[in-house]
């Protein structure tokens, strides 16, 4: 009891005295001080975290900077590839010409492409169309003084005469399916085809050059009552990006 007491005595007294020291100003030196030192350290540590904001946006800007450069770098990559491709096969079979990619089909299967390329370039319909070294991806069906319009092998209107490099060199007509598939039709029920096997143009389509690769064939279609066989192909250039091209004068 005696202990309490004595600590709440010292308590109160601990405390007039400080109320005296503030009145009179003792306390104003310790008290800026103190003010002093956590300024100090506040704005050290607000700096700090300013520094820390910055760099992490220097960071994000320079990240940002190298990503766009680098796909830079590789676009140009891959349109220096396609155009080495285009010009070795125009050097090795029929007369070529570069074209641009400016727009496609606003339809979300995207069936056409249109090219800066027209008639006073020589472009006229029926005309092939490829990627690198003679991957036929399809024909001019509209020109333009100054552009036209590719329809893709894709295309449901889509037709191209084609031979199968198979044993027998099967015929057929590779035809488009709404965007989404080709197929080869008419092949003879009772000649061989088998996945892998590669289609190319056949050459009996007026304007079109024979050995043109079309795709390979995925899956084989046979019904005993039908007096033709199919084939789903998976075509050679990817058709849904494509940004440069040639067109073929024959």
């Amino acid at each position: 009891m005696r202990r309490r007491l004595v600590t709440a005595l010292m308590i109160i007294a601990v405390l007039l005295l400080l109320i005296f020291l503030r009145k009179y100003g003792y306390l104003n030196f310790f008290e800026s001080t103190v003010r002093l030192v956590t300024d100090t350290v506040l704005k050290k540590m607000y700096q700090a975290s300013i520094t820390a904001e910055m760099v992490e946006k220097n960071n994000s800007v320079e990240l940002t900077a190298c990503i766009a450069e680098d796909t830079k770098i590789r676009l140009l990559e891959e349109e220096n590839t396609n155009l080495r491709d285009q010009l070795k096969f125009s050097e090795k079979n029929n007369v070529s010409l570069g074209a641009d990619v400016i727009g496609r089909d606003l339809d979300p299967l995207g069936t056409t492409l249109i090219i800066n390329r027209g008639v006073s370039d020589r472009v006229a319909i029926n005309q092939p169309v490829i990627l690198g070294n003679g991957f036929l991806i399809g024909k001019i069906v509209r020109v333009e003084a100054h552009t036209a319009v590719v329809r893709l092998l894709s295309d449901y209107q889509s037709k191209v005469a084609a031979t199968v490099m198979n044993r027998e060199k099967s015929l057929g007509l590779v035809i488009g399916g709404y965007g989404l598939t080709i197929k080869l039709d008419l092949i003879p029920q009772n000649e061989v085809i088998q996945p892998g096997d590669v289609i190319i143009t056949s050459g009996l389509e007026a304007g079109i050059p024979r050995g043109l690769v079309i795709g390979m064939v995925e899956v084989v279609e046979k019904k005993p009552q039908e007096p033709f066989q199919q084939a789903v192909l998976k075509t050679s250039a990817d058709l849904h990006n494509i940004s440069v091209v040639s067109i073929i004068f024959n």
